[in-house]
């Protein structure tokens, strides 16, 4: 059976190769959880715990997410203090937490429309009351644009 995920080769090109886009978000990202400083980010498709480095770095304690075993282990050593799990979008349950982020679009990825209802769902089911949610999409025309 094939691993629909990243593997170890790819996770390290996505790591080496991408670093930039969770460098440059994570300042505001930073800046949108002032209100939860101190309380539980929930990360959703962490990958190589890029951003969940800059998230711990600043004070967050986070629990790092991804499908991928391999993002896994890289996301472990890049951002050691983070709470790092496997997490399947849509259907795997999603931990209580005072935020929900996700970016670099792992949503992005789901197969289709009801599998990303499910998942933008069980986001909000697992934020707490006041909570905040910075989740990215890349659409088609994002993708117009980035060309």
């Amino acid at each position: 059976m094939s691993d629909p995920y990243y593997r170890d080769d790819l996770a390290l090109v996505h790591h080496r190769g991408f670093g930039f886009h969770a460098d440059t978000v994570a300042p505001g990202i930073i800046a949108l959880l002032e209100p939860v400083k101190g309380g539980l980010v929930l990360e959703l498709g962490c990958g190589s715990g890029l951003l969940t480095r800059h998230l711990t770095d600043a004070g967050h304690r986070v629990v790092a997410t991804d499908a991928s075993e391999a993002m896994l282990d890289l996301a472990r050593q890049t951002a050691p203090e983070a709470d790092v799990r496997v997490l399947v979008m849509p259907d795997d349950p999603m931990p209580e937490a005072d935020a929900v982020v996700s970016v670099g679009h792992p949503v992005s990825y789901l197969p289709d429309e009801a599998s990303l209802r499910r998942a933008f769902a069980a986001a909000a089911d697992a934020l707490r009351p006041g909570g905040v949610m910075a989740i990215d999409v890349c659409d088609l025309r994002w993708g117009e644009v980035r060309t």
